[in-house]
């Protein structure tokens, strides 16, 4: 589940984010071996209910469970 940056989460030592841009470009960022953010770049393309992502770390294809303003839900295909 991927939720919106805004939501309050517990403290962490790192999370996976993703920013599905309009055109197709995708964002990444994911906690790198000491911690710190990783940011990565790839592109995205949906074809009814799969996604698929061309991107380092989420790379690969999801069906998408559900999808609204606070949570996208996805399981990987």
């Amino acid at each position: 589940m991927l939720r919106r940056p805004d939501h309050p989460f517990p403290p962490a030592r790192g999370r996976a984010s993703l920013t599905l841009r309009p055109g197709g470009a995708v964002a990444v960022q994911h906690p790198g071996p000491d911690d710190r953010p990783v940011s990565t770049a790839g592109e995205w393309a949906l074809d009814g209910d799969r996604l698929r992502i061309a991107a380092p770390w989420l790379a690969g294809e999801y069906d998408v469970e559900s999808a609204d303003a606070d949570a996208l839900v996805l399981r990987r295909r």
